[in-house]
This record gives structure tokens, sequence and C-alpha cells, in this order.
């Protein structure tokens, strides 16, 4: 039952982070969501707000995390992984009613100055970078232009999100995920051609 409490709470101030950001949203608001009274709040949550917002950004962040190091595997295929990236973050978001995206999007766009949540913030931004990096590296293309591609495409996911987020149309991710993998294609054609 104690892990029911916590993770209902996790899960309430992260859909609330999403619709309101870290400012709009407050621990009255996540209590009468969640529907669980405040003293429970405040046993799994002795911290308060920074640390159930915390709680929350980390347990998107590694979602998101463990999706890419699935997509992105030592045997997958890069290209269908790119979109196979773009294509599940514009389903997620349309599921949500064009709500939930990027789990760390609420804090940095709210400008959040904890050094916790930046902390978070930034170790998924390059954690995501790295597993995606590390696949193109196997695939034969070299450290800088494997992260550099990384940063790309992480880049424009994040931008797709936004732009499909406010257009309530997942378009902006399905060309974003197509455009990055032409772009891959024609990529590891160059290193396959330049071992011939």
């Amino acid at each position: 039952m104690r892990t029911d409490t916590r993770k209902q709470f996790v899960e309430t101030t992260s859909q609330l982070l999403h619709e309101r950001g870290y400012e709009g949203t407050s621990l009255k608001d996540i209590l009468a969501k969640s529907g669980a009274p405040r003293g429970s709040l405040y046993y799994h949550f002795p911290g308060g707000k920074d640390e159930l917002v915390c709680a929350a950004t980390r347990h998107g962040v590694d979602y998101v995390s463990e999706f890419l190091r699935e997509c992105f595997a030592a045997d997958a295929d890069p290209i269908a992984a790119v979109r196979a990236y773009a294509s599940e973050a514009g389903r997620e978001l349309a599921e949500s009613g064009y709500i939930l995206g990027c789990p760390v999007a609420p804090i940095v766009l709210d400008g959040i100055q904890s050094p916790e949540l930046g902390d978070i913030c930034r170790e998924a931004m390059a954690t995501w970078q790295d597993i995606i990096a590390g696949r193109l590296r196997l695939a034969g293309l070299e450290d800088e232009r494997a992260m550099s591609f990384a940063a790309l495409l992480v880049s424009a996911i994040e931008g797709a999100l936004l732009v499909a987020r406010a257009l309530r149309e997942v378009t902006p991710l399905d060309r974003v995920g197509s455009e990055l993998a032409a772009q891959l294609t024609a990529m590891l054609q160059e290193v396959e051609d330049s071992h011939e």
C-alpha cells in the first residue's frame, strides 16, 4: 500500500508538472488530484515539493532512458531506432491529449534554480545522448560525429515535441524522424563506402 501511495504521488506530480509547470503546481494541487492525505505526502516525501518533483522527474527520465536503451541496443538497426524514438514521442504526446512530453522540459522551461533538479536535467540530456552515440559508434561513426548526431537527434525531438504540442498534431515528430533517419542513412553509407 505504501508503494502505491508513493507511486500515485509521483505520477500525479509528473502529470501536473506537464500541465502547469513547476511554478503552477502546488502541493495542494497534488494532494487534491491524488486524493491522498497530507500526512502521507510528508511521510513519503519529507522534503516537500522539491523532493517530490525530483522523484517525479527522475521517474520520467528513467522511463525515457530505458526506452532509448532498448531502442538503440547494440543489435538494433540505428536507422529504425531514430524513427522509433520520434514515433514513440509522438504517440505518447497524442495519447496524453498533447500534455505529456519530455520529463525535464517543465523544469528547464520554468528556469528552476534547484541544484538537484538542475543535476537531474543535465544528467538526463547527457545520458540520452550517450546512449544514442554509443550505438552510432558501433555502426561505424567516429566519436565526434556520433556525439554530434546524438545531440542533433535529442535536440530535434525536444523541439519537435514543443511544436507538436502547440499544433496539437504529431506531424512535426514524424517529419523530424524521417529527415534524421535519412541523414543517418547517408552518414552510414559514407562509412560503408569508405571501407570498400
